[in-house]
């Protein structure tokens, strides 16, 4: 009974981390659910195995049919079904094994049950605890922005061989209960494995750290460009300016001229025809902001030059905060993107709508579906928005979307492709 309840409490613990820090593809309701019907089945395994096979004949079957229900599970709910989801079950199994090496010491010293499973339950909630403070938020993040899978599989090789090495030492092939000597090993190897995460967490703060950095760099530059474009067009104003002055100048004296000669119609004719002139040019405005104006703008001149109509619907406010370059550089890669996607497609036009409810501002970019791409099985359409979502790969772009509370959504229909993009205004 003592090792049936050691497998049910690491088991519990396991499939609680496993869905607590998978970035999940359903709701938190349907994932908790799959997993209690998952722990129901294998306590049935292991009460076979503890109860009903006590010369442990079946106990390598029974762990890979636990191991394949667990793994097959993760998959399942996981929105990365690569390499991310197994180093989530790898790491789970790993940190399931310090409580679960902390029962075995605890029953060595004391021989007493009911005191060891305490400890047990009361070392794998504060494992949890600190994983949901330390590493958890930055797995999270970086399973949703690092997507290569070889960075992920070679991750993956480091958790396993810890997760073998302890059960090794604790369980097969001798029992930690039945061996105490192998204590000693078994809390340097859990030491050296924390110690090991402890590493990777900085590692991939670092990195994180990197990734902003790139990010105010990346929005420096596309602010200067702006600066440079608005002052490329006021030259060009200036100039415009000039020479509308002595158009002016010349059609003034043409006037005067004619008034002196007493030709008054010909001076009223002159003075109409200076009234018709637009000497500044048409001054385009898509919107009141000026960053995104500008962008949209240029966004226009490339898209005609690729014989793609942009259609608009543009309703934004004169400021949009302190980020307002940074949205005008989100926005830019995404209808450079819709641009790309319609040059490829049958349908030349690119759609956006852009308008603001409460402190939040929306953009909705829809575009033609590429004719090479189109396939009526959702299997290739999933791909499609896979290769479209490469845009939201980019670390910067995802950590702009996490600092502004938004949200991005790619849908990909028969014939067109929609993307929604939700930031707060700061």
């Amino acid at each position: 009974m003592f090792e049936f309840l050691i497998l049910r409490i690491a088991a519990l613990f396991m499939l609680l981390f496993i869905a607590y820090f998978t970035v999940r593809r359903y709701s938190k309701t349907h994932t908790f659910l799959l997993f209690f019907i998952i722990y129901v089945l294998t306590t049935g395994a292991d009460y076979y195995e503890s109860f009903y096979d006590p010369n442990k004949y079946h106990w390598f079957i029974m762990t890979l049919v636990i191991a394949a229900i667990v793994v097959g599970a993760t998959y399942f709910i996981s929105k990365f079904r690569d390499f991310r989801a197994l180093f989530i079950i790898l790491i789970a199994s790993n940190f399931v094994c310090i409580g679960s090496a902390a029962i075995s010491l605890m029953m060595y010293l004391t021989r007493n049950a009911e005191i060891s499973l305490l400890t047990g339950v009361f070392v794998h909630s504060i494992t949890f605890m600190i994983m949901d403070k330390t590493v958890a938020p930055v797995i999270k993040d970086d399973l949703a922005t690092v997507s290569d899978q070889k960075i992920w599989g070679p991750f993956c090789i480091l958790p396993a061989l810890f997760y073998v090495a302890i059960t090794a030492l604790c369980i097969w092939p001798q029992n930690i209960q039945e061996h105490p000597s192998s204590i000693p090993g078994v809390i340097i190897l859990i030491a050296l494995m924390v110690t090991n995460y402890l590493i990777i967490i900085i590692l991939f703060k670092r990195q994180r750290s990197d990734t902003i950095r790139s990010l105010n760099i990346e929005f420096l530059g596309t602010y200067s460009d702006r600066i440079k474009a608005e002052m490329t067009q006021l030259q060009s104003s200036y100039r415009e300016l000039e020479k509308s002055k002595l158009d002016i100048k010349l059609v003034a004296n043409s006037i005067e001229s004619y008034i002196k000669k007493g030709e008054y119609e010909k001076a009223l004719a002159e003075a109409h025809t200076l009234n018709s002139r637009e000497f500044f040019g048409t001054k385009q405005t898509m919107c009141e902001n000026i960053a995104l104006n500008a962008i949209i703008l240029e966004k226009e001149i490339i898209a005609k030059e690729n014989g793609i109509t942009i259609d608009k619907d543009i309703k934004a406010p004169a400021s949009l905060g302190n980020s307002e370059y940074e949205f005008a550089t989100i926005l830019s890669k995404f209808i450079q993107e819709a641009i790309t996607s319609a040059v490829l497609s049958s349908n030349k036009t690119v759609r956006i709508n852009i308008y603001t409810s409460g402190s939040y501002i929306f953009f909705e970019i829809r575009c033609g579906l590429p004719q090479e791409k189109v396939d009526p099985s959702m299997i290739e359409k999933m791909k499609l928005i896979e290769s479209r979502n490469t845009l939201l790969a980019n670390s910067c772009t995802v950590e702009f979307i996490k600092i502004h509370n938004g949200r991005c959504e790619t849908r990909v229909h028969t014939h067109h492709i929609t993307t929604e993009l939700i930031f707060r205004i700061s």
